[in-house]
C-alpha cells in the first residue's frame, strides 16, 4: 500500500531549541487549516536541522490535499485556506523570517513574511495557453466574452472575435485549451497566473488533464518503486526490452 503524502512546513532562521512552544503550536494550527481534510492530516514530526513542521496525509486524501495546495499558489482557494496562508505569512514577518512549504524536496508555497498588501502587484502582457472548463459566451455592447474555470477553480474572463467565439459554441460546457495575448499577474507567493486572454484560436481539450491524472494513479494500491527512473532503468541496461 502506497504511504500517505509528506509536507514540510519549514521555518528559516529556527531549530527546535530556539522557537518557543506556544508560537510552535500557533503554527501548527494555522498549517491544519490550511492544508484541510483535518481528519486525514497528522502531525509527523519537527525535524532537528531547522523547525519542520511535518504532516503526513492518509493517501486517501493527497488529492484533495494537493488541489487545495494548489489553488493556495493561485490565490483561488477557499477563504479559511487563504486566511490560513495569510496568517502564516504574516506570523513569519513578525517573526522576522521567512518559510517555505515543501512536498518533498519540491517547494510548493513561500512565506515571505511579507503582506500581500505590501507587495507590489507585478503583471506582464504575454502570450500564452490555456486549459479550462468553457462555461459562459456572452455578448456585450459588441463584444463577445467568455468565461473559463481555472484548474485552480479560479475564473479566467475572456474576450474573443465574431469568429472565435462560433467556433467556442461547439465546446460550450466542455474542457477547452485557448491561445492569444493576455496579462499575466504574479500572487504574492511568487507564482503567475492569467488575469486576462484575448482568445485567437481555440481547441477542444481532455477533461482529465495530466494532475487529474496523476492524482488517479496516486489513489491507486499499487507498491510504487522509491525510484521509478531508476528501476525503469535497470530492465533496460540488464537487456531486458520492453515491448
Amino acid at each position: 500500500m502506497r504511504a500517505g503524502a509528506e509536507y514540510r512546513l519549514v521555518l528559516e532562521g529556527f531549530t527546535p531549541d530556539t522557537i518557543p512552544m506556544a508560537r510552535l503550536a500557533e503554527y501548527m494550527q494555522q498549517l491544519a487549516k490550511m492544508l484541510g481534510q483535518e481528519a486525514f492530516v497528522h502531525f509527523q514530526r519537527v525535524e532537528n536541522n531547522c523547525t519542520a513542521l511535518v504532516s503526513k496525509i492518509d493517501r486517501r486524501a493527497i488529492g484533495k490535499v494537493g488541489a487545495r495546495v494548489r489553488a493556495i499558489r493561485s490565490q483561488s482557494a477557499p477563504a479559511d485556506a487563504m486566511k490560513a496562508f495569510g496568517t502564516i505569512n504574516n506570523m513569519v514577518g513578525e517573526d522576522g523570517t521567512t518559510a517555505v512549504l515543501r512536498e518533498r524536496s519540491a517547494t510548493i508555497i513561500r512565506f515571505p513574511g511579507t503582506r500581500p498588501s505590501q507587495i507590489q502587484a507585478f503583471e506582464v502582457p504575454d502570450e500564452g495557453t490555456v486549459i479550462g472548463y468553457l462555461y459562459m459566451l456572452s455578448d456585450a455592447r459588441n463584444e463577445f466574452h467568455a468565461r473559463i474555470r481555472l484548474e485552480s477553480g479560479g475564473t479566467l474572463m475572456c474576450t474573443v472575435t465574431d469568429e472565435i467565439a462560433k467556433k467556442l459554441r461547439e465546446h460550450l460546457f466542455e474542457a477547452v485549451k485557448v491561445s492569444g495575448p493576455g496579462l499575466w499577474t504574479r500572487s504574492p507567493s511568487g507564482d503567475w497566473a492569467p488575469t486576462k486572454l484575448d482568445i485567437k484560436d481555440v481547441v477542444g481539450a481532455d477533461s482529465k488533464n495530466l494532475r487529474s491524472i496523476i492524482d488517479e494513479l496516486r489513489r491507486l494500491d499499487i507498491e510504487w518503486p522509491e525510484d521509478a527512473i531508476e528501476s525503469w532503468g535497470s530492465l533496460t541496461d540488464g537487456g531486458n526490452q520492453i515491448q
